[in-house]
């Protein structure tokens, strides 16, 4: 049996530090898509994927399940991250995993946003001091699309960008922190001045009201600022970006907003907004036209006995869960 599993690029669109706390966030969820390849009759080599990252962990964890396959972890961004790689890669281990145990016509029933987060959950263990990651980039990339999420209780629900006359564009910086470093500082902070503007934006996304969304967008931008919560050196990108009549809004994305920017505009504007980022040396990455479903899984295998000389099925297990 072979398996190509995939899942999308996820970005932080609110929210990254309310939901260390199980607070709401949002994410979004675009092109280009990372890949798991799996064949069955192998050595257990597991390619690409460090052995402390959770998918390493869990891998090591259940060794004896993965001793007869080899994985290869393909990355779209090479590794300049960002985008969600760590997660992407428990996703698909754990899910691959899951269908090497499990029959086909049991896949739908026993897998969840909910029992691959809680997963992640038992394997992301911290040290004393540190907050715990929140895996709402894990549940993103699962659901696919713009995705809601909180875990206190646990909800989430995915669903189209709302607004037709708003786009966004994510660029990348390359600019890279150690989030894994910077949680280390966020053990004890509770983030009072975000909580607002955060629940507006979640309103806004489930109302599709583009005014509202526009200025609790601004109002968040201007908070994680004032709270510290942004590198300088993407405070002083949005400062220029912001000064563009082209930019509606722009916000720091993830750990200090230091490797992804998120601007808002007009759609008739995309082509003012690709020359503005490439005269900044940022990279565009996504936008709008590139949200993407959750995760996919092809299997392709031989099974004389039941089915053939071959069969090919296509699963997409993403969707919505949960409503938020």
């Amino acid at each position: 049996m072979q398996i190509k599993l995939s899942v999308p690029s996820k970005t932080f669109l609110f929210g990254e530090y309310l939901a260390l706390r199980g607070g709401l966030c949002a994410t979004l969820q675009t092109e280009p898509r990372f890949e798991l390849h799996v064949k069955q009759g192998g050595e257990g080599r597991c390619e690409g994927i460090h052995p402390h990252s959770p998918a390493g962990q869990w891998v090591r964890q259940n060794s004896a399940q993965f001793a007869a396959w080899d994985m290869e972890f393909r990355d779209p961004h090479q590794g300049r991250g960002g985008f969600g790689a760590s997660s992407a890669q428990f996703v698909m281990v754990y899910v691959a995993g899951h269908l090497m145990q499990t029959r086909p016509q049991d896949w739908s029933r026993s897998l969840g946003a909910e029992k691959v987060w809680r997963k992640f959950r038992e394997v992301a263990t911290v040290s004393e001091g540190e907050a715990q990651p929140s895996g709402a980039d894990v549940v993103g990339q699962y659901v696919g699309g713009v995705s809601r999420f909180s875990f206190q209780p646990f909800q989430v629900k995915s669903q189209d960008w709302p607004f037709a006359d708003l786009d966004f564009a994510l660029l990348r910086t390359g600019k890279k922190i150690s989030t894994h470093e910077h949680l280390k500082l966020l053990k004890d902070r509770p983030f009072h001045a975000l909580v607002e503007p955060v629940n507006r934006l979640t309103e806004s996304l489930k109302t599709h009201r583009e005014e509202l969304f526009l200025q609790a967008f601004k109002r968040l931008a201007q908070a994680l600022e004032e709270e510290s919560l942004l590198a300088e050196e993407s405070r002083e990108q949005l400062k220029i970006l912001r000064a563009r009549p082209e930019v509606l809004a722009a916000k720091g994305c993830g750990a200090l907003g230091a490797d992804t920017l998120l601007l808002l505009y007009r759609p008739q504007q995309r082509q003012a907004i690709e020359v503005l980022a490439e005269g900044m040396g940022l990279e565009l990455v996504a936008t709008r036209s590139d949200l993407s479903p959750g995760l996919q899984v092809n299997l392709d295998w031989l099974d004389l006995a039941q089915e053939g000389p071959s069969q090919r099925q296509e699963v997409a297990k993403g969707g919505v869960e949960y409503g938020v």
